[in-house]
């Protein structure tokens, strides 16, 4: 395969997988390209298997190491769940593996970076306005990211500022993957405009994404404390940074923006409350990162904790029922209290029915761990502990202390804590991509 080829279906793979709000016949698009871009990692990768090198023996035992324990006590009911899953984690390790040992890494090729930035960051603006204005949006055909299968996407705040959510189903899904991809984008150095870094900042500040904040706040930390070890800058960073902390500083209520839109016609009387005074308001985003947990994140460490003590593999389908089934069992203990003082009718009636607050939906809609770490511990046990740490001997043993160490831990605390409880081919690639950019450096 040309490398003209191979680039044109990296540029149609990472497209489609940022059209993450749309689907196909009930097909998502994002599935579409993350299936492109591993055939692609994978023809390069057996297309090397004729100069087969100590380090592709490595890998190999590695990968088959991973995917011993996530297959353990698979359900072949949710054999779809399991599939993707295994499908995301194999792909996440083979398109690293490739992209952090190639000679002429496809992704750098023809600026594709810079292309995708300007392309996603102005559709993902038009949209921002589209909906506050009821211009043209395509139509979002993929449910939501919520708990309630099949919900419709959520494109309305009423007493919130607006947000950007361009092609994605959410706005901490742009975030989450834009961001990165602009960052790796200024670490290039080559071919960089200040335009698109302009205007890619500004799309993920109105993401008004805590995410994002809390990563823009580390950036800023290591320019301060590598700035006093080197006296210098990357100023294309810092100037990224400040924009996004700006836009997500403060946003627009769209009812008071457009009163008239589809959806504030349907909420007059709060409308009217809200524009009482008359005057456009400026929201200011008073929301902490670091301390403002919800209740389900909160949740998940607990079942974390909980199971450090026994770190045998569950296998990768398996997690999120664990998880709900703690989440049940604490709440049937919180409906225990509940039921003692429900009226005598009541307890009669519906003796075997827990009533309640708090996570009672959780009793009938599934719930996910929604972190990676949490996720693929509780899926692979002690040998994702092994690995782990093996990997942090080896990155700090690669770049020492260094402000290119400093970047590439950011990058990957990103990834980890990302809204995605899992790795995909995209991360795999941005990751494989910036160890091997940063290295040669």
């Amino acid at each position: 395969m040309k490398i003209k080829t191979k680039t044109s279906f990296l540029i149609f793979s990472i497209i489609f997988i940022l059209f993450d709000a749309y689907s196909i016949n009930q097909i998502p698009f994002s599935w579409i390209g993350h299936f492109v871009l591993f055939i692609v990692y994978l023809y390069i990768f057996l297309s090397n298997s004729l100069n087969f090198k100590s380090k592709d023996f490595l890998f190999l035992l590695l990968l088959f190491t991973i995917t011993i324990p996530s297959i353990v006590n698979v359900n072949l009911i949710d054999s779809t769940y399991f599939a993707l899953r295994l499908f995301n984690m194999i792909s996440f390790l083979i398109i690293l593996y490739m992209s952090a040992n190639e000679n002429s890494n496809l992704i750098m090729q023809n600026n594709i970076l810079g292309k995708l930035l300007t392309i996603f960051s102005f559709t993902g603006i038009y949209i921002y306005f589209a909906q506050i204005f009821d211009f043209y949006e395509p139509n979002r055909t993929r449910s939501s990211t919520s708990i309630s299968s099949f919900d419709s996407q959520a494109t309305f705040w009423l007493s919130e500022p607006h947000r950007l959510m361009g092609t994605f189903r959410e706005p901490s899904y742009y975030a989450s993957l834009i961001f990165p991809v602009l960052f790796i984008y200024i670490l290039n150095k080559k071919n960089v405009s200040n335009l698109i870094i302009f205007i890619t900042s500004i799309s993920i500040g109105l993401t008004r994404s805590d995410f994002a904040r809390l990563f823009c706040f580390v950036l800023l930390l290591i320019e301060i404390i590598f700035w006093f070890k080197n006296k210098k800058l990357n100023f294309q960073l810092l100037y990224s940074v400040l924009i996004i902390f700006l836009f997500s500083s403060y946003g627009i209520l769209e009812c008071n923006v457009n009163p008239t839109s589809k959806e504030c016609s349907e909420y007059s009387e709060t409308v009217k409350i809200i524009n009482s005074s008359g005057e456009l308001k400026i929201k200011s985003n008073e929301s902490n990162p670091i301390s403002n947990l919800d209740n389900e994140r909160i949740t998940a460490i607990k079942f974390f904790i909980n199971n450090l003590s026994n770190l045998s593999p569950v296998g990768i389908s398996n997690v999120n029922k664990n998880f709900q089934k703690f989440i049940i069992d604490e709440t049937s203990k919180e409906m225990y209290l509940t039921n003692r003082v429900l009226p005598k009718f009541l307890n009669t009636r519906y003796k075997t029915q827990n009533f309640g607050t708090g996570d009672y939906q959780a009793l009938f809609n599934e719930y996910s761990v929604q972190n990676m770490i949490i996720f693929y511990t509780a899926s692979l046990g002690s040998v994702f502990i092994l690995l782990i740490i093996s990997i942090a001997i080896f990155i700090f043993n690669k770049f020492k202390i260094t402000k290119n160490l400093a970047y590439l831990l950011t990058l990957v605390a990103f990834i980890v804590v990302s809204p995605f409880e899992e790795v995909n081919g995209l991360y795999g690639l941005l990751l494989g991509y910036t160890y091997n950019l940063l290295s040669k450096k």
